[in-house]
């Protein structure tokens, strides 16, 4: 994916530093900066261009601190499984239930 992106994350670095272009309603030049703001897509796109671990990690989440159960696969609760403790599940789960409108959130540092 790197590879593809890498020509236009060369040309708005460029654009970030500025170009010179004709103004021609002042009838000189001038120097146009660009930045990019916002990059759009749904969860799997935006993680993959961000380089994070995704969907299919312990920590998929990239706002919260929730961490994935996995039991043939990793998918994440809001309570504890009602069959935590029996075989099947990979790792032991310690007991928890979060309220889905007071999730514990990631720091600007833990990000």
């Amino acid at each position: 994916m790197n590879s593809y992106l890498r020509p236009l994350i060369n040309e708005f670095k460029i654009l970030e530093k500025g170009i010179k272009v004709w103004d021609a309603i002042l009838s000189a030049q001038r120097i146009l900066h660009a930045y990019i703001l916002v990059v759009g897509g749904d969860q799997p796109a935006r993680e993959k261009l961000m380089g994070m671990m995704g969907q299919n990690s312990n920590s998929h989440c990239c706002y919260c601190l929730i961490k994935g159960v996995h039991n043939k696969h990793t998918y994440c609760p809001f309570r504890t499984p009602e069959d935590h403790d029996q075989v099947g599940v990979d790792e032991p789960v310690e007991p928890f239930n979060f309220h889905p409108q007071a999730l514990p959130l990631q720091t600007d540092t833990q990000h």
